[in-house]
């Protein structure tokens, strides 16, 4: 357990890192961003950031990010409401990891120099938050093809983001990757060029028509889509370095969905006219009748 300076006690679990303050628990989880679940300790150092050792390895949260996060957390009376950015550096790091954490003795410790030092499975390990290589280089992301029921399409069309941003919402109706009606499964294959950790690139992605907000898939690199319905879309996705830089421009690619003969406008439209002219029938049936109802019958004597 650990205190901060705002008077929140924080707790390595296995379920998370717990935050008690003025009486409410909040849980950091896998929910929020964190690699996996289980925290052996917390450790705040003096550059403005938070370690947690973790089975994945060492994870790294700005405090700002965390201190967010813990308001959120407060608002809502839970620890779903938002997520963190995390860096993890692991075994390709020199990060020395550990399967399971045992005891409750103190397993990590600050130096007077910031280093960090901690124990691992065996022996000793240090760390200097000061002096880690940093990769400022977004990495570049491409959408190789889109998938469609088993079949392939080369996504000779699609862009990149900086076209999105200055096409804005205008690409609803423009020319596109046209899709058959009635695809049940979509999926849409995409990467992103890192030659420093490329097992380490973080994905996110939305499907503009369809999707309400952008889908944080981790390392995955396939989106996918079933049941679409016909109309036009933009797929964007954008990756994020070992480093957390993001390349928030990313990718895009521009495809629509023909509509089945039963989905289009002038079927509708035709139906609708059918039906008209079906009433207009009955109702001139039914004027036919009631005139020979009231008509005046001659009388013989």
């Amino acid at each position: 357990m650990r205190l901060d300076a705002d008077g929140a006690l924080w707790a390595a679990t296995d379920g998370g890192l717990s935050r008690l303050k003025n009486g409410r628990i909040a849980t950091l989880t896998s929910k929020n961003g964190l690699p996996c679940d289980a925290v052996y300790w917390s450790m705040e150092e003096d550059a403005g950031s938070v370690w947690l050792y973790m089975p994945s390895g060492l994870v790294r949260i700005a405090r700002t990010e965390l201190g967010e996060w813990a308001a959120a957390a407060d608002k809502d009376k839970g620890g779903d409401a938002k997520r963190i950015q995390a860096t993890v550096f692991d075994t390709c790091d020199g990060v020395r990891t550990r399967g399971a954490g045992g005891g409750y003795g103190a397993l990590v410790a600050k130096a007077s120099d910031w280093k960090l030092w901690f124990l691992p499975f065996d022996g000793v390990s240090v760390i200097d938050p000061r002096h880690l290589p940093f990769n400022k280089i977004p990495p570049p992301v491409h959408i190789e093809q889109i998938t469609v029921d088993r079949k392939t399409y080369a996504a000779a069309l699609a862009g990149t983001g900086e076209a999105a941003a200055s096409e804005g919402g205008r690409y609803k109706g423009m020319g596109g990757l046209r899709l058959p009606p009635l695809i049940r499964d979509l999926q849409i294959d995409y990467t992103a060029l890192s030659l420093v950790a490329p097992e380490k690139v973080m994905f996110r992605y939305k499907l503009e028509g369809w999707d309400r907000d952008w889908q944080d898939v981790g390392t995955r690199r396939q989106a996918f889509y079933s049941n679409l319905p016909p109309r036009n879309y933009r797929f964007r996705v954008m990756a994020c370095n070992n480093s957390g830089v993001w390349n928030e421009a990313g990718a895009f690619l521009d495809f629509s969905v023909a509509p089945a003969y039963y989905q289009t406008i002038w079927f509708r439209a035709l139906c609708f006219a059918a039906f008209l002219a079906l009433f207009w029938v009955l109702y001139q049936l039914r004027l036919r009748q009631l005139a020979r109802e009231f008509r005046p019958r001659s009388t013989c004597e």
